[in-house]
């Protein structure tokens, strides 16, 4: 063959398979792109597979621990120094409001008040003494000349001061009385004693004066606050009367509902979250105080949040990661997960908007500033 022949033909293979590999190109270049269905972004080199973050507008569910707490309780400590009497109540025991759960008894205060009684009962004497003295000069004064008014103002004046000191005479009695009412302790509200501390015969005292330990615990249990954290990231996704579902450990079957109630408007400095309740009804007394539950908040706020198809997000050791494509080169930017499931997920990011382009199969090997040439589709 000769040589001229020879080059014709190697240029006519080279031509069709150039050709061939063209319409394959198109055919993978072929945009089939619907608001975030995988398109195939060609190179001259390689592949990569790429979408659109869509707006996610459903409702959303946030997964958070929460705690169960009484709606009122109290530590109940003993107002004046002074020796338990009778206790009527012990742990476990069902009390009212108004119920004498402790009564104490002090000595010194019985003396105190008797002696105070006393120095009334002479004041109320002198002052009766000084008022009716006072009344006879009055009545002798209309006659002319027959008392003096200096007199008359001397007795009307030492009248109000015994006045004065018996009225100071029952203050203290009051006072006293009211002291020796801290000896009867009554129940403040409705509830169940949760802890009892103490015996006949104790000595007790006020909180922190040799007495550091309450005598009796009362908890309101007929009503629970079910009390959930909200991260920082989240609390403009909670709303009140937002549905929340629980389940505690101990009923792994049931399933309980509620709402939220309250919130704190604030957060708390020590974890960075906002409190918020909802009131649980437990008549049955089957849930406990002090149990931690599994809640889900139901939340009906709608702030367009984005989502991308699960395979999208890039999760290792530094973070959560959505790979955007700009101008031809990949940035890792961080994201918030609010929610996912075997499909999509739901995020927060900064930077990321509707319909940004991102790498649908994110892996590690997919750098900072990568160009889209070198990943590898494989």
């Amino acid at each position: 063959m000769k040589k001229s022949n020879f080059i014709k033909l190697v240029i006519g293979v080279v031509t069709v398979a150039g050709i061939a590999l063209g319409l394959s190109t198109c055919r993978k270049n072929k945009n089939t792109n619907n608001e975030g269905i995988e398109t195939m972004a060609a190179t001259p080199k390689r592949l990569l597979k790429t979408g659109l973050i869509l707006k996610s507008t459903t409702e959303m569910k946030i997964s958070l621990p929460g705690e169960l707490k009484p709606f009122e309780e109290v530590q109940i400590f003993a107002k004046l120094n002074s020796f338990v009497k009778k206790v009527n109540v012990d742990r476990g025991s069902e009390v009212h409001k108004g119920d004498v759960l402790i009564e104490l008894e002090a000595p010194e205060l019985n003396a105190q008040l008797a002696e105070a009684y006393g120095k009334l009962h002479a004041q109320e004497a002198k002052w009766n003494a000084g008022r009716q003295n006072y009344l006879r000069l009055y009545n002798a004064s209309k006659t002319g000349g027959a008392v003096s008014q200096n007199d008359l103002d001397q007795n009307k004046a030492i009248m109000v001061a015994d006045s004065a000191a018996m009225a100071s005479a029952q203050s203290n009695c009051q006072g006293l009385e009211a002291l020796k009412s801290y000896l009867t302790i009554l129940a403040p509200f409705d509830g169940v004693i949760t802890s009892r501390n103490i015996h006949p015969g104790a000595l007790v005292g006020p909180s922190g004066k040799g007495s550091e330990t309450a005598l009796l615990e009362l908890q309101e249990t007929r009503l629970l606050r079910l009390v959930i954290a909200i991260p920082d990231y989240l609390v403009a996704k909670v709303s009140l009367k937002d549905s929340i579902q629980f389940q505690v450990n101990a009923y792994p079957n049931h399933v309980f509902h509620a709402r939220v109630i309250r919130r704190a408007e604030a957060l708390n400095n020590q974890i960075r979250a906002e409190l918020v309740e909802a009131d649980v009804p437990n008549e049955d007394n089957s849930l406990k105080a002090g149990m931690y539950v599994n809640a889900k908040i139901n939340s009906s706020e709608n702030n367009n949040d984005l989502s991308v198809i699960k395979s999208a997000v890039l999760q290792n050791t530094e973070g959560n990661f959505i790979l955007k494509i700009t101008n031809g080169l990949i940035r890792r930017c961080p994201i918030t997960i609010l929610n996912k499931d075997d499909q999509m997920v739901k995020f927060i990011g900064d930077g990321l908007k509707v319909k940004d382009s991102v790498v649908l199969e994110a892996t590690n090997n997919l750098k900072d500033n990568s160009p889209i040439i070198n990943v590898n589709n494989n």
